[in-house]
C-alpha cells in the first residue's frame, strides 16, 4: 500500500517540476523588452539625429509598445513601462549622452534642454520600484501617465 502512495507522490512531483519547466521557459524573457532587442543590439552604431531629417529612431518600437497598453492586464502596464522606459534608454544612447548606466546618461542632460526632465526622473524611479519589487504594482491611471510621460520624453529626444 505504501509503495501506491510513494509512486503516487513521485507522479506528482514529477508533473509539478515539469509544470514548473514550461511555465518558466513560456516566461523567460518576460521583464526583457522583446520589441527593442533589435534596436538595442544595433545602440552601438551611429545613427543620424532627427534634425538631419532622419526618420525617428524609435516610432516603431514605440507604436508596438503602445499596442501593448491596449488591454486592461496590469501584466501588460508593467511590460510597457518596462519597455519604454528602455527605448528611453536607447534614445539617449543614439543621441550621445554619456555615461555607463541610464542614470549616469540622465545626470548628462543639460538642465532645460528637456522639458520634462523631473517627469522622467519621476517616471525612471517608478521603473526600477516595478522592477526590482514584486509587491509594486500599478494602475491603469498611473500607467497611463508614466507612458505619457516616456512619450514626451521620446519627443523632447526626437526619437518619434
Amino acid at each position: 500500500m505504501w509503495l501506491a502512495y510513494k509512486v503516487l507522490a513521485l507522479v506528482i512531483s514529477l508533473a509539478a517540476i515539469a509544470g514548473i519547466i514550461l511555465i518558466s521557459a513560456r516566461n523567460w524573457g518576460a521583464y526583457e523588452p522583446r520589441d527593442i532587442r533589435g534596436a538595442l543590439r544595433a545602440q552601438d552604431q551611429p545613427l543620424p539625429g532627427a534634425a538631419e531629417g532622419a526618420r525617428p529612431l524609435a516610432r516603431e518600437d514605440w507604436d508596438r509598445i503602445m499596442n501593448r497598453m491596449a488591454g486592461e492586464d496590469p501584466k501588460n502596464y508593467l511590460r510597457a513601462i518596462l519597455e519604454a522606459d528602455g527605448l528611453c534608454d536607447y534614445a539617449l544612447k543614439a543621441r550621445g549622452f554619456p555615461g555607463e548606466t541610464m542614470g549616469e546618461r540622465m545626470q548628462a542632460i543639460p538642465s532645460g534642454q528637456f522639458r520634462s526632465l523631473e517627469d522622467f526622473w519621476r517616471a525612471h524611479k517608478v521603473r526600477n520600484e516595478l522592477a526590482h519589487d514584486p509587491n509594486r504594482s500599478i494602475s491603469p491611471s498611473e500607467g497611463d501617465v508614466m507612458m505619457r510621460i516616456y512619450e514626451r520624453v521620446l519627443g523632447d529626444l526626437e526619437a518619434i
